[in-house]
C-alpha cells in the first residue's frame, strides 16, 4: 500500500479511565511487593510475641530513666515500629509496650493519650515534666494541650501504677515541705 492510502482513525481517549487503570496497576504492584517482602523478610518470620519482647528491651529502664535531657528521648524505641509492617503491627498490638507515658511540653502531649489508649487495660506509669498549674507558657497552646492530655490520662487514674515527677521540678517546688497522697484502704497490705 502506498503511504498516502493509509489513514489513521482517531479513537477518543478516556483519560479518567486511563488514570483509574494506572492507579489499579500501581496498587497491585505495591501489594505484590509487600507480599514478596513479607515472605522473604527474615524479620517478618518472628512471631508477634517475640517482636514485642525484642522491642521491650529497647525501652528505658524504670525508674532510672528520669530526668531526661534534650539528647535522651524515652521514645527512641518507637523507631523499631519502622522496621517493617509486621513489626509495626506486632508492636502496636502489644499493650505492655505502651504503658509508659511521658508527658512533656517538648513533645506532642496527645502522643501520651494515644499511648494510654494502646496500653489497653494494663496499669501504666506516668512521667510528668509539664508545667505547674498557673505557670505562664508561651502562647498558651502548650499548656492547653498538656491540660487536655492530663484530663484524658486522669480519667484512667484507676490504672495509674507509678507517677514520676522529675528532679528538676524541685527548683519550682522549693517551698514544698510535704507531698502526701492518701491511698484507698484496699491498697494497704
Amino acid at each position: 500500500m502506498a503511504p498516502e492510502l493509509i489513514r489513521t482513525q482517531r479513537v477518543p481517549i478516556d483519560y479518567e479511565k486511563l488514570l483509574q487503570m494506572d492507579k489499579l496497576a500501581l496498587e497491585a504492584m505495591s501489594h505484590s511487593r509487600s507480599l514478596r517482602n513479607l515472605r522473604t523478610s527474615f524479620l517478618a518470620r518472628f512471631p508477634p510475641e517475640v517482636v514485642a519482647l525484642i522491642v521491650s528491651f529497647l525501652q528505658p529502664e524504670l525508674p532510672n530513666c528520669m530526668p531526661f535531657t534534650v539528647q535522651n528521648h524515652p521514645e527512641e524505641w518507637i523507631s523499631a515500629t519502622h522496621v517493617c509492617r509486621h513489626w509495626r503491627d506486632a508492636t502496636l498490638s502489644a499493650p505492655a509496650l505502651w504503658n509508659r507515658l511521658f508527658l512533656t511540653p517538648s513533645k506532642h502531649p496527645e502522643c501520651a493519650v494515644e499511648q494510654l489508649r494502646r496500653s489497653g487495660t494494663l496499669p501504666f506509669t506516668l512521667h510528668y515534666s509539664g508545667f505547674l498549674p498557673g505557670e505562664a507558657v508561651g502562647d498558651g497552646e502548650d499548656s492547653e494541650d498538656i491540660y487536655n492530655s492530663m484530663v484524658h490520662i486522669l480519667a484512667e487514674s484507676d490504672r495509674l501504677q507509678h507517677l514520676h515527677l522529675p528532679k528538676y521540678l524541685e527548683e519550682k517546688l522549693f517551698v514544698l515541705g510535704t507531698f502526701s497522697i492518701v491511698l484507698p484502704p484496699h491498697w494497704s497490705h
